[in-house]
């Protein structure tokens, strides 16, 4: 018969029936256990069809140009299987052969059932041919690929009854589930759905969802997670925050049915109370102690395993099954993270297959490294709650290799717990619980996730076990120590640091614990002490010299006793027995104290006191002696930099390193007290310095230069400035003494890299100034002159100022010449380095002046010494005056205030004052009796006549007074007029009209007020009401003394100059203007 396209009859090529029955056919490959599919027949609605001839004799062929045909009349399939040839099922052919005739089979077709298939949430596209786990493109994402997942039509149309649902909380929670039967019609589906983070997405920065999730096989092929097999690759997603999940499908009734799946994502916890973690014990036979639960799923049974570490070793070895994140020495391996792997990868996160969860195969997975492992009191799947209590000895004598000191053990021992929940939930005992935790997908999610496939990132455990006695470190006990900041010793000068081996008891250690000698036998008196883990810092009366190295040991009948309760007295060898071999109870302690130096400074310019002395100030030079208070390895350095120094640093040694940046990537700048530390302490690290700069000035260098040795410990240096610019300067001296140690915990050493070795770097810094720029008041950042270079000066008495404001040193004039005459000895310092010559008169015409200055760094002036002005006739106030009484006032001071040089008129004999800040009353009145001017005693004084009130000023006719006022600049200082305020008090006040900038002060009578601010619009200024000068006002009146009468004095109107003003305020707190 010839081959079909699914499987062959075991009947040969064709058949021949000659005679009607029927007739067992056996399908290729059939045997007793691998029955040929099930075929239905055709009445059962079942597709099976037969094809061939009907011969007309018994020969077994066609007879020629017969027909190929369905034999659909003469051949008929019995749907009951029977028991072929030894035992194989077959099935059962009715043949109807007509006579004489014969039945030639040549083709059987048929379609078998298969499993079926259920419409669901899953890939189209063939996923394992994708590198992102995604269709590549939309066109793929459909049902019509060679690869892809096909169904038929009944099974998309018409499958809504059968539709199994799932949802959750997550963003996008809503899939339905693909289903496949599990066997050949026994109803029984099977799917997948696949869990991960509630936005669907996996992992932050990775979007491949298949990495994510659960993946386990199907019930029949557990070890296949492919989609030949389970059909896990291809299942739906589905985003769970906190769960639950729902299913939600129908039964074979019809009804509606849902289960729920409660998530729990949160581990199991262990607490382990014994051993402590980084305690210490002189038992071999360590207890581990602890307790175990999980409130939610409950605890899987016979999952909880604690690892102890079999393999002691001086150093940090890691648990068997644990990998370090890098490779570190003793101290870090205490606090490292470590991530477990030791579980069967071929499954993903949250599962782990029960076949690898023991130790036994988890042995093999860590490489056979040699381990023991507690085990849990028993307890029930689902218990909340467990313990487990064991003894494990360590096998330090099958140390290969290694010979313990006297027989005696000293090591780390490394230990770490895990347990499952029924959730699938594995949980880790953690030393440092503060570190972030990663559980499983459906957690949150971490970014410091190292590699895949790891479970969790926890610290694990150590307990020391040690049987040695304590000793000390000779080379790392030191002078000059006393407590601890953020784990680096504290310098003091009157204290030495004891170092042991391993932490200490400090509970038996007081100040008589320890006895301390100087070089000539005396004792040094220890007031207290204190102990920090494996240091014991000794506390002083008095503090030691740099150079001291007294000598330490045990007081006669004390001891020293560790954590694991071994002991160390005073008869015993209480150093290191490998780096000290001879036995001793007393050493030489090392010189940890830095040396102490003295700058003083002297040989500047400076020609004043204080800070503008020798010693502080220069131009050019500056000499500095050094003296230290112990002998110097070689000579100190020197090194005169900016006080203001900004420099950056270099990440590395390494040529081409980039430089230190701050957390927003910014390059670091660096000052002076970051200079100073890198040139004292334990080390003089200058290597990573680079780009200096004075403030915003870069690319100087700051050269290091030795000084010149003195008899003793003294040492000259005699610095020149090359290239810095003025400011403050700071010299920087360093060097080192010639002891050292090494530091305590190398590890953290900020020493010598090679050796571990600490050199005693002393540093001292004093600072000064240089000045080498003095510009003259004629130079634009020098100051001022008045009279202004090329002016008119137009005052009764001009006066010559000099203003060396740019100067900040006090300023010394050395010469002073009005038109080549020396008038120095005239000239009046009025401070803050301005100097001022008034002489009675200067003639009209044009004067010069000549001067000469030096600064306190004694630098000479730049930018010139002489200048010319030429004094004017000045214009005076001339105040209109009618006959009668006259309210007035003046802008500014008269040149000389006096009341009879100010009204020199005769017809003027009566003047009236007020000032409430009087003492005698607010009025004040003078009157003139045969040309003398007299004051009532029933009034206050009036002898002078000043800016700010007004006058009332009686005259027997009609008159011009002419008053020379102050001008603009103020004679005293140089400047403008100070503002002229004008206290005021609640009720009415006579007040005058002010100008303050003092440019309304010649013959300005009766004219508008103006301030000073002139532009292009108002070139005289702007015009000042009555509500600008007088803020606040009620109401205010004028004189008018031709009509003998009041006027008002509205808010908008102008102010003018000359007036006196009848005002009310409300209060007095007015001032006006």
């Amino acid at each position: 018969m010839a081959t079909l396209t699914l499987q062959t009859p075991h009947i040969g090529a064709t058949q021949n029936y000659t005679i009607s029955g029927s007739y067992p056919v056996v399908f290729q490959g059939s045997d007793a256990t691998n029955p040929f599919m099930p075929i239905a027949s055709r009445d059962d609605g079942g597709k099976v069809r037969f094809f061939g001839c009907v011969d007309d004799d018994t020969d077994g062929t066609c007879p020629a140009g017969s027909a190929f045909k369905e034999l659909d009349g003469n051949v008929k399939l019995d749907e009951d299987v029977v028991s072929g040839e030894n035992g194989t099922p077959a099935m059962v052919l009715n043949v109807s052969v007509p006579t004489g005739g014969a039945i030639v089979l040549q083709v059987i077709y048929y379609e078998t059932s298969d499993r079926e298939n259920l419409d669901g949430g899953q890939k189209y596209c063939n996923v394992a041919l994708d590198t992102d786990g995604e269709c590549p493109s939309p066109d793929t994402n459909a049902n019509n690929g060679e690869s892809d997942v096909v169904f038929t039509e009944a099974e998309k149309e018409n499958n809504t009854a059968l539709l199994v649902r799932a949802t959750s909380d997550g963003n996008d929670g809503v899939a339905d589930l693909f289903l496949r039967e599990t066997g050949l019609f026994d109803g029984v589906y099977q799917g997948f759905l696949r869990l991960t983070d509630a936005d669907g997405d996996g992992d932050a920065g990775d979007d491949v969802r298949t990495s994510w999730g659960e993946n386990v096989g199907d019930i029949y092929n557990p070890m296949v997670g492919d989609a030949s097999g389970a059909m896990v690759a291809d299942g739906a997603y589905l985003g769970v925050g906190n769960g639950p999940v729902v299913i939600s499908y129908r039964d074979s009734d019809g009804q509606s049915r849902s289960f729920t799946i409660q998530i729990d994502i949160d581990p199991p916890v262990i607490n382990i109370d014994s051993p402590v973690h980084n305690s210490r014990s002189d038992d071999e036979k360590p207890s581990f102690v602890g307790t175990i639960n999980d409130g939610d799923a409950g605890l899987a049974a016979e999952t909880f395993q604690l690892d102890v570490d079999n393999n002691p070793d001086d150093t940090v070895k890691v648990l068997s099954g644990i990998t370090a994140d890098v490779t570190t020495t003793k101290a870090d391996g205490i606090d490292r993270r470590l991530e477990y792997e030791g579980y069967d990868t071929t499954y993903k996160y949250g599962v782990i297959d029960p076949g690898t969860w023991r130790a036994a195969d988890l042995t093999v997975v860590r490489g056979g490294k040699t381990h023991r492992s507690v085990e849990a009191d028993a307890y029930a799947n689902g218990a909340p709650d467990g313990e487990f209590a064991d003894e494990i000895e360590i096998d330090f004598d099958e140390k290969e290799g290694f010979v313990f000191p006297d027989g005696a053990f000293n090591h780390m021992i490394e230990f770490q717990a895990l347990v499952r929940d029924l959730a699938g939930n594995v949980g880790f005992s953690d030393s440092d619980p503060a570190k972030p935790t990663f559980i499983n997908d459906l957690g949150a999610k971490m970014n410091d996730r190292k590699v895949p496939r790891v479970l969790g990132v926890f610290s694990h455990h150590i307990v020391h076990l040690d049987e040695v006695d304590p000793y000390i470190y000779a080379n790392k006990t030191a002078t000059g120590f006393y407590g601890l900041d953020d784990a680096s010793p504290i310098r003091d000068r009157s204290s030495v640091m004891v170092v042991f081996d391993n932490s200490v008891n400090g509970s038996l250690i007081d100040s008589g614990t320890f006895t301390l000698e100087d070089d000539d036998g005396n004792g040094i008196s220890i007031a207290d002490v204190m102990v920090k883990d494996q240091l014991v810092f000794l506390k002083l009366d008095e503090e030691l010299a740099s150079d001291a190295r007294p000598t330490l040991s045990i007081a006669e009948g004390r001891e020293v006793e560790d954590l694991a309760g071994n002991i160390l007295s005073s008869t015993e060898h209480i150093l290191n027995p490998v780096d000290n071999g001879d036995k001793t109870s007393s050493f030489k302690v090392r010189d940890g104290i830095l040396p102490v130096f003295t700058l003083t400074l002297s040989g500047g310019s400076g020609t004043g006191v204080g800070g503008e002395s020798p010693a502080m100030l220069t131009k050019e030079t500056i000499d500095i002696a050094i003296e230290s208070d112990e002998d110097i390895n070689g000579a100190p350095k020197v090194s005169v930099v900016c006080s203001n120094i900004k420099f950056n640093e270099t990440k590395t040694k390494a040529p081409g390193s980039a430089l230190a940046t701050d957390d927003k990537g910014e390059d670091i700048d660096y000052g002076l007290g970051r200079f100073e530390a890198n040139r004292m302490g334990y080390d003089a690290d200058t290597d990573l310095e680079m780009n200096s700069g004075c403030g915003s000035t870069a690319d100087l260098t700051f050269n290091d230069s030795s000084s010149l040795a003195r008899p003793g410990n003294n040492w000259v240096y005699a610095w020149r400035n090359r290239e810095l610019p003025d400011g403050g300067l700071t010299v920087v001296v360093w060097g080192r003494d010639r002891g050292s140690f090494d530091y305590y915990d190398s590890d953290n050493s900020p020493c010598d890299p090679a050796d571990n070795s600490c050199d005693n770097y002393g540093l001292e810094t004093a600072a000064f100034t240089l000045d080498t720029t003095f510009n003259s008041p004629l130079s634009t950042l020098g100051g001022d002159v008045q009279p202004d270079p090329n002016s008119d000066v137009a005052e009764p008495r001009p006066f010559v100022l000099l203003d060396f404001a740019g100067e900040r040193t006090n300023v010394k004039v050395t010469k002073l010449m009005v038109d080549k005459t020396d008038v120095l000895g005239s000239l009046d310092n009025i401070g803050e380095n301005r100097f001022l010559y008034w002489p009675e008169a200067l003639d009209y015409g044009e004067h010069t002046v000549e001067f000469d200055a030096r600064d306190a760094a004694d630098n000479a002036p730049k930018g010139g010494k002489k200048f010319t002005f030429t004094v004017t006739q000045r214009d005076p106030f001339v105040l209109d005056i009618s006959a009668g009484w006259n309210a007035i006032s003046f802008p500014a001071n008269p040149v000389d205030t006096a009341l009879d040089a100010v009204f020199t008129d005769p017809a003027i004999d009566r003047v009236v004052g007020w000032n409430p800040m009087n003492s005698n009353g607010a009025w004040s009145i003078a009157s003139r009796v045969d040309g003398v001017w007299t004051t009532s005693m029933d009034f206050a004084p009036l002898t002078d006549v000043v800016v700010r009130y007004g006058y009332w000023v009686h005259s027997m006719a009609f008159i011009k007074q002419s008053v020379d006022l102050e001008g603009p600049i103020n004679r005293e200082t140089g400047g403008k007029p100070n503002p002229v305020g004008i206290q005021t008090v609640p009720g009415w006040n006579f007040i005058g009209v002010v100008d303050q900038d003092g440019d309304q002060t010649e013959d300005h009578f009766g004219k508008d007020l103006r301030d000073s601010d002139k532009t292009t619009e108002n070139p005289d200024g702007v015009i000042v009401t009555a509500d600008d000068y007088m803020p606040g006002f009620k109401r205010a009146y004028i004189w008018d003394a031709i009509a003998n009468g009041y006027y008002v004095l509205e808010g908008s109107d102008a102010m003018v100059i000359g007036e006196g003003i009848w005002v009310f305020f409300p209060d007095g707190t007015t001032v006006a203007p």
